[in-house]
């Protein structure tokens, strides 16, 4: 009725913006969302690698497992840790509308960022540090390719393969990249874009960050140098055991059948 004031408890408004529009209060989301094309070119490349290449694909093909990986430096680790993680309004559907390597807001500090590379049955095989002060662009890439990767097929238990599994970073696909990597006699396997859950580096990235979260709760780390940060960083990914490792990658064939069998949709991975 016009000139009655009507009040109502934080909780009916909540269930209305639920209920009504669809709307949760959800943690932000870390992964771009995939359109209907994205989800066929997933069962495409699934039912490709099920049915031309097989499951020895993932395990005696593949040389290299490789991925770039970022940590941003914070002075009181321990407090970031032990934060909750933060929620929004946002419907389920609802994510970002960049790809997994665009910026995110809040990744202030600065960070340590990593090439790494995984094999089956040896581990990180790759753990070299990007030099802050270069411009990232394909020019620099190319020579950093060129300088790193030759000295990883030795660590690989196939590298005279040279074949190296990654996601479609523009710079690591860039036309200069290629001139790297065709300098190096390196074959490049990339998965489709907005998969990673098709890239198992990511979830052993999952798990060192966790690692070294816990580790900072555990030794009450409250303030860390960027040196010392950087250092641990790359102490807890080439420390991360060689059986967790392969367990990740033996999974690679499950994945494609699970991708084939959700008709694309991302899976738990």
């Amino acid at each position: 009725m016009c000139g009655l004031e009507t009040q109502c408890s934080i909780r009916t408004v909540n269930r209305a913006v639920q209920d009504m529009m669809g709307y949760h209060y959800l943690n932000t989301r870390q992964k771009g969302l995939m359109s209907k094309k994205d989800h066929s070119i997933r069962v495409e490349f699934a039912r490709k690698c099920a049915e031309t290449v097989g499951p020895d694909l993932w395990l005696s093909k593949v040389s290299m497992y490789y991925d770039g990986v970022a940590f941003y430096h914070k002075k009181n680790p321990f407090d970031q840790a032990i934060s909750p993680k933060k929620k929004i309004w946002r419907k389920r559907s609802e994510g970002l509308k960049m790809t997994a390597k665009g910026k995110k807001e809040g990744n202030n500090g600065k960070r340590v960022k990593l090439y790494v590379g995984i094999s089956h049955g040896k581990g990180v095989v790759m753990c070299d540090q990007w030099d802050n002060d270069i411009k990232y662009n394909g020019e620099s890439y190319k020579q950093f390719v060129i300088d790193h990767f030759p000295k990883v097929w030795k660590k690989c238990s196939n590298g005279r393969k040279k074949i190296v599994l990654q996601d479609g970073d523009p710079v690591q696909t860039s036309q200069q990249a290629y001139l790297g990597y065709k300098k190096i006699g390196c074959k490049i396997f990339s998965i489709p874009a907005r998969s990673p859950d098709i890239n198992p580096i990511e979830n052993i990235f999952h798990l060192v960050r966790r690692k070294m979260a816990q580790e900072a709760i555990d030794r009450h780390i409250v303030s860390e140098s960027y040196e010392v940060f950087a250092a641990r960083v790359k102490h807890t990914i080439e420390s991360m055991p060689i059986d967790v490792i392969d367990r990740t990658l033996e999974s690679m064939a499950g994945r494609m059948q699970d991708i084939i069998d959700c008709k694309g949709i991302r899976i738990k991975y």
